[in-house]
């Protein structure tokens, strides 16, 4: 593995880790902001069940397949970029 590219999956795992806490944040102030508490045993559960295997799955592919993760936040800017291109025509 050349410098650069073991530079750019540290720089790719901290922008992942970086989307996955800040996820788990938005989901949990979403499910424990109405209810009230935080003693909230389904809410708990529901983070639990989405989160864990997404932590497996991305673990995996940071390890074996970095270059796939790279393109899917790549394509997700450009969808951003198109969805606006297209609000106009829809409406």
């Amino acid at each position: 593995m050349k410098k650069g590219e073991k530079k750019n999956i540290r720089t790719l795992r901290k922008k992942f880790f970086f989307i996955y806490i800040l996820a788990i944040f938005i989901i949990g102030f979403m499910l424990f902001l109405p209810a009230g508490t935080l003693n909230y045993w389904q809410a708990w559960a529901f983070i639990v069940v989405l989160f864990l295997p997404v932590t497996f799955v991305m673990f995996y592919f940071l390890k074996h397949d970095p270059e796939l993760l790279e393109r899917r936040l790549r394509y997700k800017a450009y969808t951003k970029k198109l969805r606006y291109r297209l609000i106009p025509y829809i409406w």
